[in-house]
């Protein structure tokens, strides 16, 4: 459910309470979580939080390995 909200935060262009929702999906669901980092990253890219889009993408790619959402 969080994921959902965040994606309404995003579409609003409100990427503060979107990474917020991303964060509280990403520690509380078992699935998706992946998406809700990369989520979390491209809303901080957006923000102009270059060192927090990378760090967090860092973290995708070392806790999700296999994910789609990252590249090769």
């Amino acid at each position: 459910a969080y994921n959902r909200i965040g994606d309404c935060h995003f579409v609003d262009r409100a990427f503060r309470p979107a990474i917020e929702s991303y964060r509280k999906a990403g520690s509380t669901a078992l699935t998706a979580a992946d998406y809700a980092m990369y989520q979390e990253a491209f809303c901080m890219g957006l923000l102009q939080d270059h060192t927090g889009k990378i760090n967090t993408m860092k973290q995708l790619i070392n806790r999700y390995p296999q994910s789609a959402y990252c590249d090769d």
